[in-house]
């Protein structure tokens, strides 16, 4: 599998450096694939489905640490190999490996340029990979949870599901994630290492319960090391509740938590919601934002909207973390309501964590109820 090309010839000794041509390509072609819809497709077996993909051949453009480019291209399909065996013939330098007994999976095969006068490699070439990803209960090709960061000087080209105990790799558990190399956008490329996201989109219902619960289910866990040593995790959900139990009731008090650790509690507030068949809404952010591997800042901010139980203004602190549950003073029938606050905390994010999103409602009846609509993490 051949590298980049040479730059330009000798001209009448004129000559120009590697550098000056790939800084053209900085400012000319955006990273990604080019020529066909197929270039680096990641495909199924074409001799059928096994524990390996085939990719397709192609030309791509890659972005390395100096922020240059590096054109690629793998001149015929290449196939990954089977576990214990990649296809080093064909600069496959690591493949799949077996399927974990009880949970599922998210792999990742991304194509690396090489060049030692920048990563000290000992080579210049293009090589391609699969990046194994931490055997999570609930992964999915949507939510990723335990897949591993994109490796530098790389363009990511598929995720691939493999299913707890999963002896094939087929076209279904294959999400293709090529970018598309553009003429003219130059420095305003496709993201070729896009941010790590997670995503919960099935909603979660908490009701006929007064005990901690999480909106999350379970479903988000940051994998190993993809915060690095000052990366953030944001995580942005929102959702309504509804409070028609009973004639006033406290609002929900929340929870979060990374790693089995608490990161914030808004406490037990004595807010008083009103009695009302109307649905209302909450959003929510917090940031973990990491100092180093093992220590991180957190800021968190919760906003809800209630029918009013009475009609002063009540404030409450954290149970923990430095913060405040604020419940704003009746306007009309109506109130606002936020818990806004921070803290530290020094968690090894070189390991899995799972993120929690506890909620803890006012009354156990079927009709005090608090829904999550939507969650989606962010590494950044």
């Amino acid at each position: 599998m051949a590298g980049q090309d040479a730059p330009f010839p000798d001209l009448g000794g004129l000559t120009f450096s590697e550098d000056v041509f790939y800084r053209l390509l900085d400012d000319f072609l955006s990273v990604g694939v080019v020529g066909s819809a197929t270039d680096y497709q990641v495909i199924q077996n074409h001799l059928g489905a096994n524990m390996s993909v085939d990719v397709n051949p192609g030309s791509a453009y890659v972005a390395i640490a100096n922020g240059g480019k590096r054109r690629t291209r793998l001149p015929a399909q290449s196939n990954s190999g089977i576990p214990g065996t990649p296809n080093s013939a064909d600069n496959w330098t690591t493949t799949f490996v077996a399927a974990d007994p009880t949970n599922p999976r998210v792999d990742r095969v991304v194509l690396t340029a090489q060049d030692s006068s920048i990563d000290g490699s000992g080579f210049y070439r293009s090589i391609l990979r699969v990046v194994a990803g931490t055997p999570t209960s609930g992964a999915t090709l949507v939510n990723l949870n335990g897949a591993a960061a994109v490796p530098a000087n790389s363009i990511l080209l598929a995720n691939v599901l493999v299913p707890n105990s999963a002896t094939t790799v087929t076209t279904a558990n294959i999400s293709d994630q090529r970018p598309i190399s553009k003429v003219g956008a130059g420095n305003a490329a496709i993201n070729a290492n896009p941010p790590i996201t997670y995503r919960k989109s099935t909603p979660k219902i908490v009701n006929t319960t007064v005990a901690a619960t999480d909106l999350l289910n379970g479903e988000i866990t940051i994998a190993a090391g993809v915060m690095g040593a000052t990366g953030k995790a944001r995580l942005t959900a929102n959702g309504d509740w509804l409070q028609n139990a009973s004639a006033s009731n406290v609002m929900p008090r929340f929870q979060l938590m990374l790693g089995g650790t608490t990161l914030i509690d808004t406490g037990a507030n004595t807010r008083l919601a009103g009695q009302s068949a109307t649905r209302l809404m909450w959003r929510l952010v917090a940031e973990i934002t990491n100092t180093a591997t093992g220590a991180q800042n957190i800021a968190f901010l919760l906003e809800l909207a209630s029918i009013a139980g009475g009609a002063g203004a009540v404030v409450t602190t954290f149970a923990t973390g430095t913060g405040i549950f604020y419940g704003g003073a009746a306007t009309g029938n109506t109130m606002d309501a936020y818990a806004k606050g921070y803290n530290t905390s020094a968690l090894d994010t070189t390991t899995a964590k799972t993120l929690v999103l506890n909620v803890i409602n006012g009354n156990a009846g079927a009709l005090y109820e608090t829904k999550l609509t939507d969650a989606l993490v962010e590494i950044i």
